[in-house]
């Protein structure tokens, strides 16, 4: 394309995998590439090696613009995760702590004693660090009084802009999910930021539309960006996966399922009041401020699991034929593989033969089971919806996951999000927010053809769950 046309470059760190996306004006994808998300050892904990995150990034952009004329940056992260930071130096006080660690020090004082009720944050309490509160409790307890008077906190997507340009801010969907920092009643931070003496570390509040500056001088200059690349405060990367519906009024929006290491399920037509948090249902916040009932599973690293615990290759390929054989000799895959997570935080995974132990496709068995959760969690949130069904991310690739799922909700349509990757997709319009330009509609996936899938079902729910 011309060198000096306008593109759009996505940065969207996962938990799994860190990408570079390149979209043209119209949203044509022109160039992506990943690397996996490292964990490194730090002196008080696991986190996030953000130092090979950064210096990979900066390679692809210095290799990029000789080629592309990249006038905006929009970013996504994974939830979980925050930066305090000394502004006055420029650095992190400490490590960016991974989620997933669970070695918390005995010693330290209770958390719970502290930590706001559900009916406050519609935040449900969670293993490890995932409420972000509690890694935050730990981290307080190692800094100075002095460090932490002149801390900043930045939730993750917005440690990335504030490296990009220098700028401090805050963005809802990454406050608001599942961190016990923000008051979902009053729409202000919660209780807990006072207590943890972080009241004062909060930068303002910035839409996920607005670009919060440019790229530094000295960054553009060493890469090639032009001087007015803009760069977005960027968001939490499952409401990133929601933002294609967003400006659709409420009652007309699908039940969006972005899916990546996790299966988020969110609901606009759900009533938050009614969410069972013990099964892994929240409050999301939209990256319009508007509460939106959420639940999830560990679903993408759950579907690795299965494929190791059966022998399975998860490259491998597999049919119709296969599905259906896990289906005829009554072999179910049952929850969970990720403990503390799910609608079944307290069970543990496991296979049953009910005739004789066999070898299976492990890839069709995850699939299938990947298709019973979600029909699962969908039930949960929303027993009598019609409205569609939107599958973003991994498991929109997956052809028989997407029929099974058809085939499961015969009153609902469910769709797989158009052009690819929902999160890079959202991540792109905050680009283009107050453009008019019209969305293409989404394919609507054709049901599963299956004599057994239902009866199937009904087992796997009442006679194996029960």
């Amino acid at each position: 394309m011309p060198p000096n046309q306008d593109v759009v470059l996505v940065f969207d760190i996962g938990k799994t995998h860190v990408k570079v996306t390149l979209l043209s004006q119209t949203g044509t994808e022109l160039y992506q590439n990943r690397i996996s998300n490292k964990i490194t050892q730090s002196d008080f904990y696991d986190s996030y090696d953000v130092d090979v995150i950064w210096t990979w990034l900066l390679n692809e952009l210095t290799t990029l613009t000789p080629r592309f004329h990249i006038s905006a940056i929009s970013i996504a992260t994974h939830g979980a995760a925050a930066a305090l930071i000394n502004p006055e130096t420029g650095t992190l006080l400490l490590p960016i702590m991974d989620y997933e660690y669970e070695a918390y020090p005995s010693t330290l004082p209770d958390y719970a004693s502290i930590r706001p009720l559900f009916e406050e944050t519609g935040s449900p309490e969670f293993p490890n660090g995932l409420n972000l509160g509690r890694q935050l409790h730990w981290q307080t307890q190692l800094l100075s009084d002095e460090a932490k008077k002149n801390a900043k906190l930045l939730m993750y997507p917005q440690y990335w802009a504030w490296r990009l340009t220098g700028r401090l801010s805050t963005e809802i969907t990454s406050l608001g999910c599942h961190t016990d920092l923000w008051n979902i009643k009053t729409n202000t931070p919660s209780s807990l930021l006072k207590k943890l003496g972080l009241d004062h570390a909060l930068p303002p509040l910035t839409n996920a539309w607005t670009p919060i500056g440019t790229v530094k001088g000295d960054i553009a200059r060493h890469v090639g960006l032009p001087s007015n690349c803009e760069v977005y405060p960027g968001v939490h990367d499952s409401n990133a996966g929601y933002l294609p519906i967003l400006k659709l009024p409420k009652q007309d929006r699908p039940t969006v399922v972005s899916t990546g290491t996790w299966s988020v399920i969110m609901d606009a037509q759900s009533d938050c009041a009614t969410l069972e948090s013990r099964q892994d249902m929240l409050v999301n916040i939209d990256a319009e401020g508007s509460a939106l009932a959420t639940a999830r599973y560990m679903g993408g690293r759950e579907f690795g699991l299965i494929c190791e615990r059966l022998n399975t290759d998860i490259a491998t390929t597999f049919t119709d034929v296969d599905v259906e054989a896990i289906m005829t000799s009554n072999t179910f895959i049952m929850p969970s593989f990720c403990s503390g997570t799910g609608p079944y935080p307290n069970a543990k995974g496991h296979v049953v033969f009910e005739n004789e132990t066999r070898p299976i496709n492990g890839k069709a068995a995850a699939t299938l089971y990947s298709a019973l959760m979600i029909n699962d969690i969908l039930k949960r949130l929303n027993p009598s919806s019609i409205q569609d069904v939107l599958i973003e991310g991994s498991f929109a690739q997956n052809e028989v996951l997407c029929r099974l799922l058809a085939a499961l909700n015969p009153n609902r349509t469910v769709r797989t999000q158009n052009g690819g990757n929902g999160v890079t997709k959202g991540c792109f319009l905050l680009t283009q927010w107050e453009s008019p330009k019209q969305n293409t509609l989404d394919p609507i996936v054709p049901p599963y053809p299956s004599d057994n899938l239902a009866s199937y079902a009904r087992r796997w729910e009442s006679e194996f769950l029960n």
